[in-house]
């Protein structure tokens, strides 16, 4: 047992090792923040950099607040475009609700929301402005939406009951182990038995906690046919390349996301991807030439697909234990952009922007900002020469502006600054491998 022990410390001393050597490879750091005024209940949205380096803002209301307007006949969306400086250069409003904002290759900029799309040319003129076309399909077929909409309610039911029985199972598990520790006297019990006494038993409460909806299976079908509507009216997503536009919506059967492909006309709509797992509403896709980047949050990585939903690559791992070598939390990485030379800046919502290779090797953590937590659109964009890095901070309407390290002394310090600031991974590393060495002498839980 000792020896299993000693190797698995070890390796949380690798892991320490890991986070220490991410952090070693900031390039960037915080140097101006850029407000987006709030507005009748609306604020920063989404963003995005057009070829020239101006940066896109979106204002409006929260994506969650529904597919209907304000109800007062006011506006409920604008575009607030900004010069790298930061000044303001040109705003403009909306008559729908956006929800996602991307931009083409030619410096047009588009907007994506309550079941519509528009595209504006460089100078924030309108070109065209649609209901994207594969909506009429969906709400023309009554007999699939209702159909759909009995399949989940079933779905939800079934998967109540199995949750239910994996909570039993975890309850009686968590129970087993108290147990264990409780009979050890409490003076012979170590700093780790007490930590992990601890642990159990709020783990346990929260288990205990859970109240399940009984009557979910009793929800009216009219009800769900209207949420089917409401999700793939949602756009959480829009990207554009020379030729084509991509849409990032909510899949018509299920919970996941789905993108659909169509001409800079918005016709000849095309889905292309399916079933993608999105956490928190958020399914972030990008345009890069005829190849797609997705920000698959849920898989803790990038895909990265050809044009018609090929899947050609897959990049970026999930981190250790809280450790800082890879995409952390429950759902990383939200948002992503592409920089110079094809290379690849996903961002987190923790504040963290990372970077790959056009080949999808990691190249190192480009800096950090300071958030308020919680799964959201924390969009990204790189400047035309990647000596700025531009942050969406939802929660303060705001746009972070990272600036390259020049400073050899100040990146060190910097580097030291977010070592002190890395999670621990010794204290559960410890106590992942005294569980594992217990298991390993045949004692049960």
């Amino acid at each position: 047992m000792c020896w299993i022990r000693a190797g698995l410390v070890g390796l949380a001393t690798i892991l320490i090792a890991t986070a220490a050597e991410a952090a070693s490879s900031v390039t960037h750091k915080q140097v101006q923040v850029i407000k987006v005024p709030k507005s009748g209940g609306s604020s920063l949205q989404s963003m995005a950099r057009k070829s020239d380096g101006r940066l896109v803002a979106l204002v409006g209301r929260s994506r969650y607040e529904g597919i209907g307007g304000n109800g007062s006949g006011e506006p409920v969306a604008e575009i607030h475009v900004f010069d790298k400086e930061g000044a303001k250069l040109q705003k403009w409003s909306l008559d729908f609700a956006g929800q996602a904002v991307g931009a083409g290759p030619d410096g047009s900029i588009f907007v994506g929301g309550n079941g519509k799309i528009a595209k504006y040319d460089a100078d924030g003129k309108l070109v065209i402005q649609a209901e994207l076309p594969h909506m009429a399909a969906i709400l023309a077929d009554k007999g699939s939406l209702t159909k759909q909409a009995e399949e989940q309610i079933e779905s939800e039911r079934k998967s109540i009951e199995q949750t239910k029985k994996v909570y039993a199972a975890q309850i009686k598990v968590l129970k087993s182990r108290i147990e264990r520790l409780n009979k050890i006297d409490s003076d012979e019990l170590t700093p780790s038995d007490k930590r992990r006494l601890k642990r159990y038993q709020d783990q346990l409460q929260a288990y205990e906690s859970v109240k399940f909806d009984e009557g979910a299976s009793e929800q009216k079908i009219e009800a769900v046919i209207q949420q089917l509507i409401q999700r793939a009216m949602m756009i959480s997503g829009v990207s554009a390349n020379e030729n084509d536009v991509f849409v990032v919506c909510g899949e018509q059967k299920g919970y996941g996301f789905a993108t659909w492909r169509m001409d800079q006309e918005f016709k000849n709509p095309t889905k292309v991807l399916s079933e993608l797992r999105g956490c928190c509403g958020q399914m972030d896709v990008q345009a890069f030439g005829d190849q797609l980047f997705v920000a698959e949050n849920t898989k803790h990585c990038v895909g990265q697909y050809d044009r018609d939903g090929k899947s050609v690559a897959e990049f970026g791992e999930r981190a250790g234990r809280k450790a800082s070598d890879g995409f952390g939390g429950c759902c990383n990485p939200m948002n992503l952009c592409i920089g110079p030379e094809g290379q690849i800046f996903t961002a987190e919502s923790e504040g963290i922007i990372r970077r790959f290779s056009a080949s999808g090797e990691a190249m190192g953590m480009v800096g950090k900002v300071t958030l308020s937590g919680g799964c959201k659109n924390v969009a990204v964009a790189v400047s035309p020469d990647g000596e700025n890095v531009y942050f969406c901070d939802l929660p303060g309407s705001r746009i972070i502006v990272l600036g390259r390290i020049t400073d050899e002394e100040e990146a060190e310090a910097l580097t030291k600054k977010l070592n002190k600031q890395a999670p621990p991974v010794v204290q559960e590393a410890e106590e992942d491998a005294e569980d594992a060495a217990s298991q390993s002498t045949g004692e049960s839980e």
